[in-house]
């Protein structure tokens, strides 16, 4: 029980802090910058605006937010960084890791094959192309920095780390890589997007268990 309730615990984290960012930048966009005296509406479509220009920046800021807050609780328990979330290991062998990059690259290949074929319906690859567009937002700097090392870090050291390593203590390896792929597919939205990130969540947790690292 008090495993399933750290996993939980993890998974929620990232999208609360995150909505919690949102909630506080709201309050302080409507009181400080917002136009005083425009209607609710006027209102309502200057606040997308912001959240679409300063998308990647909250996400930063939520992301810096949960980093410190897991190194917090290792410095709490007395435990080192990287073995609190499972950054210390061996380095996994070249044919695993040329396994895994060609596992993906596969996947990524069908998951572009299924989108091509008219299996999914018009209205979910708009919503698909809606929440990539909503990456492309932003600073470039800024963009990059979310995008490209925060966010990614970020949930490997929750899913790979974390709840990976709490599953393995109550299920067997493949079925604690398992679990921890489709908790991560989940978190994203979208459907196309919650099995892309399923199998690539697979994937690199398989590395995971194998090499006892996620470096």
């Amino acid at each position: 029980m008090k495993e399933i309730m750290a996993v939980s615990c993890f998974f929620i984290l990232q999208p609360l802090v995150l909505f919690v960012v949102a909630r506080v930048a709201q309050a302080c966009f409507l009181a400080f910058i917002a136009p005083s005296g425009f209607s609710a509406q006027v209102q309502a479509r200057l606040l997308t605006d912001f959240f679409q220009a300063y998308s990647n920046l909250l996400s930063s800021i939520a992301n810096l937010l949960i980093i410190g807050f897991i190194g917090c609780m290792a410095r709490r328990q007395k435990i080192p960084f990287k073995v609190y979330t499972g950054l210390k290991g061996a380095r996994p062998p070249v044919a695993v890791l040329l396994l895994c990059l060609g596992a993906a690259v596969a996947a990524n290949f069908w998951f572009s094959l299924v989108l091509d074929s008219g299996l999914f319906p018009s209205d979910r690859l708009a919503g698909y192309g809606q929440a990539v567009g909503a990456l492309n937002t932003g600073a470039f700097v800024i963009e990059l920095m979310d995008v490209m090392i925060l966010a990614p870090l970020t949930e490997e050291l929750l899913f790979r780390g974390l709840i990976l390593g709490r599953l393995g203590r109550i299920l067997p390896p493949g079925a604690a890589i398992i679990m921890q792929g489709l908790l991560f597919g989940c978190l994203h939205v979208d459907t196309l997007w919650i099995l892309y990130a399923a199998i690539l969540g697979c994937i690199i947790g398989y590395i995971r268990v194998r090499t006892g690292s996620l470096l």
